[in-house]
C-alpha cells in the first residue's frame, strides 16, 4: 500500500465524494475508486510515541509487545504485553501496567493460548470487548467486538498476523474504530491479464475493509461489513501494457456465501 496517499472513509459520514485505493502489485499502480462515501483523512500513527511509564517485573526474558489504539483520533491507547501465560492489557489507558486488575492469567496447565482480555472503553464511552489469540509461532489474532456485534479483526484467517514486538518503541499499533479504507487480503500477488481459463481464485482482487495500523499484520479488518441490500460500485483503472491511457472498467460488488 502506497500510505501517503489513502484517502479513509468513515461509515457515519453522509455518503458524498469518493474513496481512493492504491495498490501495488509489483507490476505498476492499480488505482481503485469506490463510489459511494464521503472521505475523511486518516489520524497519522507515527505520532505516537511507544512508551511504556511504568511496567511490572516480568517472569520471562522477552515479552512481548503490541499497542492498540481507538476512536477515529486514536484517542484512547491500550498496552498489552505478552509474558509467558499472563496478558497484561492496559485497559484504562493511564500507561501503568502494575495494577491489579489488568492482569489476564491463563493456567500454566492450559494448552490455550487465547486470552479473553476482557472491555476496554474508549473516550467516547463506546464499549470494546477484547480477545486475543497468541499463536505458537509467535504471532497473535485479535478480535474486537463493539457493542452489540461489531466485530473486527486483525491477523484473522489468511491475512497477514502480527507479531509482538520485542521493545515497546518497536511495537506493531493496531487501530480499531478508525478511519476506513482497503487493505490487501492475504499474501501479495500478481493478477494475469490474460484470464481465460484461469479459476476465479486466481484471478480475484480480495481486500478487506478496515482500518491500517502500523507494522505486518496491524490492518484491523471488518466482517461482514457490507450489507446484502446495499449496492456498491468500484471504477477500476488497470496501466496499459502499450504506454497509453489507463484501461477502465466497472464492477458491481458481489457477497459470497
Amino acid at each position: 500500500m502506497k500510505g501517503e496517499r489513502h484517502a479513509y472513509t468513515n461509515e457515519n459520514e453522509s455518503p458524498h465524494g469518493s474513496i481512493v485505493v492504491y495498490l501495488d502489485f509489483g507490476r505498476g499502480e492499480f488505482t481503485s475508486r469506490i463510489f459511494g462515501a464521503r472521505t475523511v483523512v486518516a489520524f497519522d500513527l507515527t505520532k505516537i510515541e511507544r512508551h511504556i511509564e511504568r511496567q511490572p517485573e516480568y517472569t520471562t526474558d522477552a515479552p512481548g509487545y503490541c499497542l492498540l489504539v481507538f476512536g477515529p483520533e486514536a484517542e484512547t491507547r491500550v498496552w498489552l504485553v505478552n509474558d509467558g501465560n499472563v496478558l497484561y492489557v492496559d485497559r484504562n489507558g493511564n500507561d501503568d501496567l502494575t495494577e491489579v486488575d489488568e492482569r489476564v492469567i491463563q493456567p500454566e496447565t492450559s494448552t490455550s493460548r487465547t486470552f479473553d482480555a476482557g472491555l476496554i472503553r474508549d473516550q467516547l464511552a463506546r464499549g470494546y470487548s477484547l480477545r486475543v489469540y497468541m499463536q505458537s509461532d509467535g504471532t497473535a489474532k485479535l478480535r474486537v467486538k463493539q457493542g452489540s456485534g461489531n466485530y473486527q479483526y486483525a491477523g484473522w484467517s489468511k491475512a497477514t498476523k502480527p507479531r509482538f514486538a520485542n521493545k515497546p518503541e518497536e511495537a506493531p499499533i493496531i487501530h480499531f474504530g478508525g478511519p476506513m479504507t482497503f487493505g490487501q487480503y492475504g499474501p501479495r500477488q500478481s493478477l494475469p491479464r490474460d484470464i481465460e481459463g484461469k479459476s476465479y481464485r486466481k484471478t480475484s482482487l480480495k481486500l478487506m475493509i478496515g482500518t491500517p495500523g502500523i507494522g505486518e499484520g496491524s490492518f484491523a479488518s471488518y466482517h461482514c461489513r457490507c450489507r446484502r441490500d446495499k449496492n456498491m460500485t468500484a471504477k477500476v483503472e488497470y496501466p496499459s501494457r502499450s504506454g497509453g491511457g489507463p484501461i477502465t472498467t466497472e464492477v458491481a460488488y458481489k457477497m459470497h456465501g
